[in-house]
């Protein structure tokens, strides 16, 4: 049974912003998967916002996204 979590403060730089939705989507859940703990496996990103939907301000080097996803606990 899939649960939606939230992850906070993903840095992402300007260069990945431009690659692409389908890149940006990719790039999250390689960053979302090396931070969950070996019991739970990232099924998907569902969606990002950029600073945290105004949580963070923005930087000139990268932005700091909040991204909801979903997850399955590992058997």
């Amino acid at each position: 049974m899939p649960v939606e979590e939230t992850m906070w403060d993903l840095s992402v730089t300007p260069e990945l912003e431009r690659r692409g939705i389908e890149a940006m989507r990719a790039a999250l859940a390689v960053m979302i998967a090396r931070r969950l703990p070996p019991e739970k496996r990232l099924r998907r990103v569902v969606t990002w916002c950029a600073d945290g939907g105004g949580l963070f301000r923005p930087h000139a080097a990268t932005r700091r996204y909040a991204v909801a996803y979903e997850v399955e606990f590992a058997v």
